[in-house]
């Protein structure tokens, strides 16, 4: 029986024949099967190692603790390794002249949805904070509730980067903004 690795660099499948094993370590551009083992020790697994360090129900439970300003205002409808999904609770507080969402309030949105997920994977940290965040206004948003799908870019040690889509409720094929977010990681104490 085959033993399957999935992570980060792909799909590896070792099969118990080391003719097998050197096969497929060609395929995947490494040319020593010793490779194989040293590229699954530096990621192959990875993934499924580092996991999330919070779930989307504890994750938006500590982020209103932390932020109480925000409590009530975001539901967290998706949350995976790479990605999540938050619902911003449209009302007339975030509403300009026009009958449309503001922009602070689509910059709210992109920037608490990295947040969210940088603090999925690095724990309890309120001290992430932005570095940096770019955001392209695309079209007028609905007057209705918002979502932000995020992306994870690159997680290293002292840096998360990510991006985001806007779009208004029932419009997902018409992003009203995109965003670039870098998030610092603060260093663990101790």
């Amino acid at each position: 029986t085959p033993a399957i690795y999935s992570g980060r660099a792909g799909t590896l499948i070792l099969y118990s024949g080391r003719a097998q094993l050197f096969a497929r370590s060609e395929m995947l551009g490494l040319r020593r099967p010793g490779a194989v083992l040293s590229a699954m020790r530096r990621g192959f697994s990875s993934s499924a190692q580092r996991g999330l360090k919070m779930g989307a129900s504890e994750l938006l439970a500590y982020a209103e603790d932390v932020f109480p300003q925000v409590r009530g205002q975001f539901s967290i409808i998706n949350l995976t390794e790479s990605s999540i999904l938050v619902r911003m609770h449209v009302g007339e507080q975030h509403l300009r002249p026009g009958g449309t969402v503001n922009g602070p309030a689509m910059f709210t949105l992109a920037d608490c949805t990295m947040y969210f997920l940088t603090l999925a994977h690095v724990g309890r940290a309120p001290l992430a904070v932005t570095t940096n965040c770019s955001i392209d206004f695309l079209r007028k948003p609905e007057p209705a509730d918002m979502f932000a799908r995020a992306r994870l870019l690159k997680l290293g040690r002292t840096l998360c980067v990510g991006d985001a889509l806007l779009f208004s409720d029932g419009a997902e094929d018409r992003p009203v903004a995109r965003a670039s977010l870098t998030y610092a990681i603060p260093r663990p104490q101790g």
